[in-house]
C-alpha cells in the first residue's frame, strides 16, 4: 500500500491524466465516425439530389448543366425550381405584365406564412377544381397553374427520397400581396393599394422591393437563355413596381 502523502499525490495525478488522455482518445474516434458518417449522409442527399435535377432536366445524364439549369442559376430572390419550372411550361406567355408581377408576390411575401396558401385553396393544395381563392377572378387560372407546378415538384421530390414536408412547402407560396401588387402595377395610388389588404404598409413595401429584385434576376435569366420576350415582360414589370414609396 501506498502510505507516503506525495507518492498518492503522484499516482492520483498519473491516474487522472491516463483517464483523461483515454477519453481524449475516445473522443477523436467519436468525432472521426460522426464525420465519416456526415460524409456518407452528404454524399447520399448529393446522389438524390443529382437524381431530382436530372429528373427535371436541369442537368443532363452526363451532369452538364442544359438551358433549364443554367436559367435556374440567375434565381435566388426565389424559389428557382418553381419558377424555371413556370417559365419552362410556358405559364407566363398567356399573362398580362400585370398578373405576371402578381402571381410573382407569391415568392416574396414571408410575412404571415402558415395558412394563407392552405385557407386560399380552402385545404385542397390547390390543385382541385373546387378551391377557393380569394382574391381576383383573373389570377385564379394563373394561381391554379402554379400550384399544379408545385404539386409536380414535390412528387419529384418524394420519388427522389428527398425528405420535405409538404404543407410547408405549399404554404411558403404566399399569396396575400396578390390583388396589391397587382393594383400597384396597375399605378394605383400606396394610399388605395393599402384599403384593400390587412398587410402592414413597411411590409408591402418590403415585398415589393424584394419583386422588384426578382423580376430583375427574370430578366437576366431570360437574357442568359435568349428569350427577348420574357426580357421585356419582366422588364417591364419591375418598371411598373419601381415607383412612388417603393
Amino acid at each position: 500500500p501506498i502510505t507516503d502523502k506525495d507518492d498518492r499525490k503522484l499516482l492520483k495525478n498519473i491516474l487522472s491524466y491516463q483517464t483523461k488522455k483515454n477519453l481524449q482518445l475516445e473522443i477523436n474516434k467519436l468525432k472521426k465516425e460522426a464525420t465519416e458518417l456526415q460524409s456518407v449522409v452528404m454524399k447520399e442527399d448529393l446522389r438524390r439530389m443529382k437524381k431530382f435535377l436530372k429528373r427535371l432536366e436541369y442537368v443532363t445524364i452526363e451532369n452538364i448543366l442544359t438551358k433549364k439549369g443554367r436559367f435556374a442559376c440567375e434565381i435566388t430572390a426565389g424559389d428557382e425550381i418553381v419558377i424555371t419550372n413556370m417559365i419552362f411550361s410556358g405559364l407566363f406567355n398567356e399573362l398580362t405584365i400585370e398578373q405576371s408581377v402578381a402571381l410573382l408576390s407569391c415568392f416574396v411575401h414571408n410575412e404571415g406564412v402558415g395558412n394563407a396558401s392552405s385557407s386560399s385553396a380552402n385545404g385542397t393544395n390547390g390543385s382541385e377544381a373546387n378551391t377557393v381563392l380569394k382574391f381576383r377572378s383573373e389570377m385564379h387560372k394563373p394561381f391554379r397553374s402554379m400550384l399544379v407546378i408545385i404539386k409536380d415538384i414535390l412528387q419529384s421530390y418524394k420519388e427522389c427520397h428527398i425528405p420535405i414536408d409538404e404543407n410547408d412547402y405549399i404554404n411558403s407560396f404566399n399569396p396575400m400581396l396578390i390583388d396589391v401588387t397587382y393594383a400597384w402595377a396597375q399605378g394605383q395610388k400606396f394610399v388605395d393599394i393599402c384599403k384593400i389588404s390587412e398587410v402592414f404598409e413597411g411590409s408591402i413595401i418590403r415585398s415589393l422591393r424584394r419583386l422588384d429584385e426578382l423580376l430583375r434576376q427574370l430578366a437576366a435569366a431570360s437574357l442568359s437563355i435568349g428569350n427577348h420576350e420574357l426580357v421585356n415582360l419582366f422588364t417591364e414589370g419591375s418598371t411598373k413596381i419601381r415607383r412612388g414609396v417603393v
